[in-house]
């Protein structure tokens, strides 16, 4: 059971997180071809490398498709597109442009994940796509 002192720690301690860096001038997107570039993440506090020097290309309306073991690192390198997290090393590029140059708002209006565990609200499907 989760109680007021834990709670509170756990909202201190997401407050206390550094916010990813924002461009000065940030750039338009384009066109929607990915591609990743001896990427390499490792999660904050984490001392196991969850993605090492993995390198793809997803051009624009190409639909792929993420595929391995469980903690493979499907879901991080999914989320690291949006800039959920900073890459380690090596690059993750939107049309020839790194994501830490392009307008953070357009580059999460432009992306979306349906993850395995999915969670319905009682709405239509649209507003469940909104979420």
């Amino acid at each position: 059971m989760v109680n007021c002192k834990t709670s509170s720690f756990k909202i201190d301690e997401i407050l206390g997180e550094k916010s990813l860096k924002e461009p000065k001038n940030p750039q338009k997107i384009t066109e929607h071809s990915v591609k990743f570039n001896n990427v390499s993440f490792t999660y904050p506090g984490n001392t196991k490398t969850t993605i090492d020097n993995i390198s793809f290309d997803i051009k624009e309306n190409e639909t792929i498709a993420l595929v391995g073991p469980s903690d493979g690192g499907k879901t991080t390198t999914a989320t690291l597109i949006p800039r959920f997290w900073d890459v380690d090393s090596g690059e993750i590029t939107l049309n020839g442009v790194e994501l830490n140059e392009l307008d953070p708002e357009a580059l999460l209006k432009n992306y979306s994940i349906v993850f395995q565990d999915v969670i319905l609200f009682d709405d239509t499907v649209m507003e469940n796509l909104r979420i």
